[in-house]
């Protein structure tokens, strides 16, 4: 994988060595359980306001795109709907990239 930075950031950041627990912390639960309960409660409150901010300027999201009444009769409840389930869209990356990274802290 080519490393351009800002590319790809997500990515980089779930497989990045110097992003994941650290060799020395390896075996520490303790450690372990600490991050995962901060990478939870981070995700929670940024999806959170980005949600909360979403459902609140949902008309002037949808006029920047169309100015037909028909899409926002449609558009409006969906992103609405979308933006709801933000949270829970966070919780499950953090338990998909925890579990993809456990077998780095392995001893």
């Amino acid at each position: 994988m080519v490393n351009i930075p800002g590319l790809f950031f997500s990515h980089r950041m779930c497989y990045n060595p110097n992003v994941r627990i650290h060799r020395k912390e390896a075996g520490n639960e303790k450690r372990t359980i600490q991050g995962f309960k901060a990478g939870i409660v981070l995700s929670l409150i940024y999806s959170s306001v980005m949600a909360f901010l979403a459902i609140v300027f949902t008309d002037p999201l949808i006029a920047f795109f169309s100015n037909e009444t028909e899409v926002f009769v449609i558009a409006a409840p969906l992103v609405r709907i979308t933006s709801a389930f933000g949270p829970v869209l966070g919780v499950v990356f953090v338990f998909q990239h925890f579990l993809r990274n456990v077998s780095d802290v392995r001893p």
